[in-house]
Order: C-alpha cells, then sequence, then structure tokens
C-alpha cells in the first residue's frame, strides 16, 4: 500500500472513530475529546512468565510499579492498568510518543520487562487528548489512588478487512461511527481511537460498562457484524482520572 493511500485510509478511520455531525432534528452529539497520538504498551506474559508468588516476583512487581511512578513522574506515562482476566494480556501502559527518546530506556529498565516475565508490543494510538490530566490535578492534592474498571475493546482485523476505501466500506465506517457517537452520548463509550498503521490492530474502544454488557453494545456495530472488526474484550483495571472526565 503507498503512503498516500495509507495517510487516506487513517484519515477516514480518524473522522469515523472519533467524531460524527449531527444531523437535523436529532439530539446534539456529543463530540469525541480531540485526538492526541500515543504510544500504547500491550504487556503480554513473557518467556519467563510463571503465575507464581514469591520474593523474588514480589520484588519485580515493586520495581515495576516503582518505574510506572517513574515514567509518570517524568511525564512520559498518560495511563496504565492491569487487565482483570485470566489471558497472555496482562495490562498495559499509555506512552508519550517518544520525542524526548527516554521511552525505550523506561521500558527495557521496566525490572517485569527486563526480567522477561512481561513483553511489550508497542502501537501508535490516535486516543482522547487529555488521558491522566484529572489524575494529576488529584494527585497534586495528594488525594490517594482509587480505581476503576472498564472494558478495553481491541479491534482487530475481521475476515472481511480490506485497505481499499471503497464506498461500501465508506458506508459500513459512516454506520461504525454513529454507533459509537450513539454509545458516546449515553454515556456507555469513554474513548476512542484508531492505531496508525497497516498492522492487524485497528483500534481501541473503552467502555464504561461490564463485559458482558460491552460484547452486546459492540456485537451490535455494524462494522463487526459486517466483519470488517473481530472484537477482543478485556476488564481493564486503572486510576480514577486517567480517562478524561472519569
Amino acid at each position: 500500500m503507498t503512503v498516500l493511500r495509507r495517510l487516506c485510509l487513517l484519515a477516514v478511520l480518524l473522522s469515523t472513530l472519533l467524531a460524527l455531525p449531527a444531523s437535523a432534528g436529532k439530539k446534539p452529539v456529543v463530540a469525541a475529546p480531540p485526538a492526541k497520538l500515543y504510544l500504547l504498551a500491550l504487556l503480554r506474559r513473557g518467556p519467563a512468565w510463571t503465575p507464581e508468588r514469591n520474593a523474588h516476583t514480589d520484588s519485580i512487581q515493586a520495581g515495576h510499579l516503582a518505574n510506572i511512578r517513574r515514567m509518570f513522574e517524568a511525564g512520559e506515562m498518560y495511563g496504565a492498568g492491569p487487565f482483570g482476566d485470566d489471558t497472555p494480556l496482562r495490562g498495559l501502559f499509555v506512552l508519550a510518543t517518544d520525542s524526548t527518546g527516554r521511552v525505550p530506556d523506561m521500558l527495557k529498565d521496566d525490572p517485569a520487562i527486563a526480567s522477561k516475565r512481561l513483553r511489550a508490543d508497542l502501537y501508535r494510538w490516535y486516543g482522547p487528548e487529555g488521558l491522566s490530566d484529572d489524575y494529576r490535578v488529584r494527585a497534586a492534592t495528594g488525594a490517594r489512588d482509587s480505581m476503576v474498571t472498564y472494558s478495553f475493546v481491541l479491534l482487530h482485523r475481521g475476515p472481511r478487512w480490506t485497505a481499499n476505501v471503497a464506498s461500501g466500506v465508506k458506508k459500513v465506517l459512516r454506520r461504525h461511527a454513529k454507533h459509537l457517537d450513539d454509545l458516546r452520548r449515553d454515556g456507555k463509550l469513554v474513548a476512542a481511537g484508531p492505531i496508525e498503521g497497516i498492522g492487524a490492530l485497528r483500534g481501541v474502544l473503552v467502555f464504561d460498562a461490564d463485559t458482558l454488557t460491552t460484547r452486546r453494545l459492540v456485537s451490535e456495530d455494524p462494522a463487526v457484524k459486517a466483519g470488517r472488526f473481530i472484537p477482543e474484550i478485556h476488564p481493564w483495571w486503572t486510576a480514577v482520572g486517567v480517562i478524561p472526565g472519569h
């Protein structure tokens, strides 16, 4: 695929995943927040991962949490948290896009990654601007962290996915955008955005709902029904204030 075609497809994805104009005679649309490019690190079980807990693994975990705090204090961390189900996907970081060059070393030096208990798969993600702004305000007042759970959805290429944005595909994407807009207006969808590039992972959705409800809502998405996307859903824990307005 040429660079121009990739840019055109990304523009369509941004417009459909992040915004939709209001229609006359209908409820005002709750506009998506402006998009910001982040580095999304999906943390998966590494070759040295084991389910056992002992003094050694506790030490690694303590160092892992300390590294998260270090990245946050350095201004490189915008969000983090574990997944609540028992799958190879264990957690995530939302990081700055490495304009400073510090992110690779911070990841490499993370004890959980250095010990190979975890590995980090990196993606460039257009998420909502303002991640962790509210958290930083809370932290500045000395408030203790409080955790909240969301449903985190990874949208993978489906059997009907195509890079050719023909008229039929555009129609599906417009209906997909309308569905997301309705979910945002109802307060269910709290973050959404596409993944940059041409890999199998195409986008991310975050729902303020349990996984059962989220599975139903996502199954009603026209792009999922059309086979363009296959959803992967996980319960995700993060701190209050990480998601804008939450």
